[in-house]
């Protein structure tokens, strides 16, 4: 949605949009370009003390990319003691419950950048899993499982005998019984440096047409304190440095709403 001209803030300007409203340092659409740019180092030599924060602050590259709604029961049943543990062996770092609860989760005006209005889009993300990034993750509050297509699967490289073997039938769109292939216990990064969370989840692996390679539910954003606003196309999430946020698949989320009606639509 855009802001009738008479009523941006005249005293902010963004050189990027050449319009006023919103600072450029603060333009969303403006970060969101930069950023792939400076994750493959294009922008080094205009960024100051690019070379010796880049060690520090830089992600590891990523190992590569990975180009329906299932209801079901509660995914991972893994206790906090479990999760802990299979946090510390993997050596990744889980929120802390101070900066869950010391921080304030608005959405506002500077949140719409990029997002045209009325929209009925789901929110749809690139999702960072076992540091794969896997297009095409819905975002769904609404499911009781974490969902992984057995392609998806594949493609994470994970090994076989990660996956174990689970006999709870799930509950496909079209009234359609969806037996698991198994359950897999992955870690999921959200964010962007700096203010990165990330999480163990648990995520029941199924052979099933499904216009999304994964879904992120109730198990997974309620861990990680998410907060989503479909209306603004964005989920937020307190971390030790601030709040986090992860913005939509621009491309993706109208696209593949559709394509999810059609396979919803399909014969059984």
């Amino acid at each position: 949605m855009v802001t009738p001209a008479g009523k941006r803030n005249q005293g902010r300007y963004c050189h990027f949009h050449k319009d006023h409203g919103h600072d450029t340092e603060e333009c969303l659409q403006l970060k969101e370009e930069i950023e792939p740019l400076l994750r493959r180092g294009l922008l080094a030599k205009y960024v100051k003390d690019y070379r010796r924060k880049k060690k520090m602050e830089d992600p590891p590259p990523r190992a590569e990319v990975i180009n329906m709604i299932i209801e079901g029961l509660v995914g991972g049943r893994d206790s906090n003691s479990t999760r802990k543990s299979y946090v510390l062996s993997l050596r990744i770092c889980s929120i802390q419950k101070k900066a869950r609860f010391s921080q304030s989760i608005t959405f506002g005006e500077e949140d719409l950048v990029g997002v045209v209005h009325p929209h009925d889009d789901v929110l749809v993300i690139v999702g960072d899993i076992a540091d794969f990034d896997v297009k095409r993750v819905l975002v769904n509050g609404g499911s009781a499982a974490n969902v992984l297509t057995w392609d998806a699967f594949l493609g994470l490289k994970v090994p076989p005998d990660k996956l174990k073997i689970v006999n709870t039938p799930l509950q496909g769109f079209g009234g359609a019984t969806v037996i698991p292939e198994g359950t897999v216990e992955l870690p999921v990064t959200l964010g962007t440096y700096s203010t990165t969370v990330v999480i163990v989840a648990s995520f029941l692996v199924v052979k099933t047409p499904m216009a999304y390679n994964a879904i992120y539910s109730r198990p997974l954003l309620n861990v990680a304190g998410v907060i989503t606003s479909t209306y603004h196309q964005v989920l937020k999430f307190p971390t030790n440095r601030g709040v986090g946020c992860v913005r939509r698949d621009r491309q993706a989320s109208r696209k593949y709403y559709v394509d999810s009606i059609s396979v919803r639509r399909a014969p059984q």
